[in-house]
């Protein structure tokens, strides 16, 4: 199995570039959205009982559950209400995503995620970690388009993104260039991976 990290701020194309390396390999290969999995980590009841704890039932919609809007609002409006949720929901998602990995069959792991350098269970273990970069304003224009956001709404979301210590990747990857230059920067990672399988 090898395992490998890809990425980057918001809008950056780290999702792009990810389907794009899994394509490559067809059926050897697993994408692993990380997002998608810490958006579940929100249906456990471990994780809804402390978050009405701190936050009060504001946060839940008719039916009970997390209302996702409202509660994105919130986590967004400050660090701490993120680092809060950040502490309550990671023991579940790394506990989940760990299992994921052990039960994939697929000899390459493609994570996509903007937060892996932030949690050593996960990083230490890629055997090749990408970092996907793109000017702010290219980010910005994506985004806008793809969640249908407002300018304010990306720049609030936008100033909880991490800051990448580029020493610790093994390939970085400028993605403001044209898709036929970010075709061949995949082929090249598909070259590296092929060669360690």
């Amino acid at each position: 199995m090898f395992i490998v990290s890809i990425t980057g701020k918001t809008g950056s194309g780290k999702s792009y570039i990810s389907k794009e390396i899994t394509k490559k390999f067809e059926k050897q290969a697993i994408y692993i959205d990380v997002d998608v999995i810490s958006r579940n980590t929100m249906k456990y009841e471990e994780t809804i009982n402390q978050s009405i704890k701190i936050w009060g039932n504001n946060i839940l919609d008719v039916n009970g559950n997390i209302d996702r809007k409202k509660f994105r609002h919130i986590v967004f409006s400050s660090k701490e209400n993120r680092d809060t949720l950040t502490r309550i929901s990671l023991p579940i998602l790394v506990r989940l995503l760990l299992d994921e990995i052990e039960n994939a069959s697929e000899k390459v792991i493609i994570l996509d995620w903007a937060f892996t350098p932030e949690v050593p269970e996960i990083f230490d273990i890629c055997d090749l970690k990408i970092l996907v970069k793109a000017d702010e304003n290219i980010r910005k224009s994506r985004i806008l388009k793809r969640d249908i956001l407002t300018e304010d709404e990306f720049i609030s979301r936008d100033k909880f993104s991490m800051n990448y210590d580029e020493s610790r990747f093994d390939i970085i990857i400028n993605n403001n260039k044209s898709l036929k230059q970010i075709e061949e920067e995949v082929n090249n990672i598909c070259n590296i991976i092929s060669k360690n399988l």
